[in-house]
């Protein structure tokens, strides 16, 4: 049991550090918060893999996956960054705000949506 929760704790290190690297990338330099878009998008995507696809699910042990799914994704992606760069937008301009909180969760959504559409086509759901 205490192996599950180390290896969660592991994945959500190396998700908040992989997070933190595209905040430091080229994304981070703008008054709009690409940086949280990108990663909440392809954070998405990924985790719908994560948890949909019947080989990644066989292949992986249940404590391995929960880490990756749980602990490396849960920590990429996060929402209250969103909440917070939604405030500030605010402050700034409410159409940008508005735009982001649009983007983010239709973004999020086509994201899982496309990944779900690809891996049917490939028949591996499971």
């Amino acid at each position: 049991m205490m192996k599950k929760y180390l290896f969660i704790g592991i994945g959500g290190m190396i998700g908040t550090l992989l997070r933190y690297l595209v905040t430091l990338s080229t994304f981070g330099h703008f008054l709009f918060p690409w940086d949280t878009l990108f990663v909440n998008i392809v954070g998405s995507f990924i985790l719908t893999i994560v948890l949909l696809h019947s080989f990644i699910k066989k292949v992986l042990s249940p404590v391995f996956h929960k880490s990756l799914a749980v602990g490396v994704l849960g920590s990429f992606t996060t929402f209250s960054a969103v909440t917070v760069e939604v405030v500030e937008l605010i402050q700034h301009n409410v159409l940008l705000a508005t735009s982001y909180i649009l983007l983010s969760i239709l973004g999020g959504l086509l994201s899982c949506y496309f990944a779900y559409q690809w891996m049917d086509r490939r028949q591996v759901i499971q």
